[in-house]
């Protein structure tokens, strides 16, 4: 007797019931395929849905139009005598003085990009990854506080917007500097930026700045100054070289005689590893540090009575606001050989009178 031996196989049409039926599943990658289609069309329409919140979001914002030049900042009034010899400084709050980014040196550039922003060169705007940092401190609490701000999102702030930490301000800052990378270049964002960052002591400005705590140029910059410089705009009042916190900028030694780093040894431990100084620059530089003086710069004035006698008619020709921030460069009449030798005869009569 002969059987028949049973196939098996199955058709077609018994395989798509049975599936139907979930008697058997359906291969592994053909499952993950199904599920990775159906995420990537979920992040699409999640994407889609964001955008068009965002685009009602911003379409309610006020947001500043870059007409001109919206990055100019205030800068303090300069009276000469006829030689061009600087007499007196007149400045409000921010006391400015704006200088081509070419009169900036290398060394001065390189350790604020440093400290700011390493990737200013390579990104449209803000860094993706400084702002998920950030958001993951806020909201979490993991890693160290930053704020995610590029080199023209806070140029940004510092000229067209207010300090506030809001949502609503971060979102301006955004758009904002995105519009800002579109129109201008990188060096022009980057020279309005060391001409209006503030450094603390009412010094705004690169230039100001190296006057007030070091009494020169910033074209005569050292590498270590340029260090300190850099490492001020972050917190000015914190790091302030004349206030009690000068450790937190300069570094210090404990009990022990172990050496605490500062916030200008990061600046410069930054330049090092990013390869803009050599490991011999970077010790050099911190060989000086025990040598660095701090000068206050002092609103000294030069023959005085004449002085304020050309402030007062300025102030009433163009009025103090104008005096005090729009920069002007004030060219007198007053002769120093002149006036001195004046005022040393002056001086030697006056004590040839009885006092009364």
């Amino acid at each position: 007797m002969f059987f028949k031996k049973k196939s098996s196989s199955f058709s077609a049409k018994k395989i798509a019931e049975l599936f139907r039926k979930r008697q058997i599943r359906p291969p592994r990658a053909e499952r993950i395929k199904s599920i990775a289609m159906k995420a990537l069309l979920g992040m699409v329409v999640l994407g889609i849905l964001g955008t068009l919140g965002l685009m009602i979001i911003l379409a309610s914002l006020e947001i500043p139009r870059l007409e001109g030049d919206a990055f100019r900042g205030v800068e303090s009034t300069i009276i000469y005598d006829r030689a061009g010899n600087p007499l007196y400084t007149i400045h409000g709050e921010e006391n400015r003085k704006e200088i081509p980014l070419s009169e900036i040196p290398k060394h001065v550039i390189d350790a604020t990009l440093a400290i700011e922003d390493d990737q200013f060169y390579e990104h449209f705007g803000f860094d993706v990854g400084g702002i998920v940092k950030g958001a993951l401190y806020e909201f979490f609490g993991i890693g160290a506080r930053r704020g995610g701000s590029t080199i023209t999102q806070q140029l940004v702030k510092n000229t067209l917007l207010t300090s506030e930490r809001t949502i609503t301000r971060k979102l301006k800052e955004l758009v904002l500097a995105i519009q800002v990378e579109r129109t201008y270049g990188k060096n022009e964002i980057l020279e309005r930026y060391l001409n209006t960052i503030p450094y603390g002591s009412n010094a705004y400005g690169v230039e100001m700045a190296a006057k007030t705590f070091f009494g020169k140029s910033a074209k005569d910059l050292s590498l270590l100054e340029a260090g300190i410089l850099a490492s001020l705009p972050q917190a000015p009042s914190r790091y302030n070289p004349y206030g009690n916190n000068r450790n937190l900028l300069m570094g210090s030694f404990d009990d022990e005689g172990d050496y605490i780093p500062g916030r200008k040894d990061l600046v410069l431990q930054r330049m090092e590893t990013l390869g803009y100084i050599s490991r011999e620059e970077h010790q050099k530089a911190l060989g000086e540090s025990s040598t660095v003086e701090f000068k206050r710069m002092v609103g000294d004035i030069t023959y005085p009575h004449f002085v304020l006698y050309v402030k007062e008619l300025l102030e009433n020709k163009f009025g103090k606001e104008a005096v005090e921030t729009g920069g002007l460069r004030v060219y007198t009449t007053i002769d120093p050989t002149l006036q001195d030798k004046a005022e040393e005869v002056v001086t030697r009569w006056m004590e040839t009178f009885p006092e009364t």
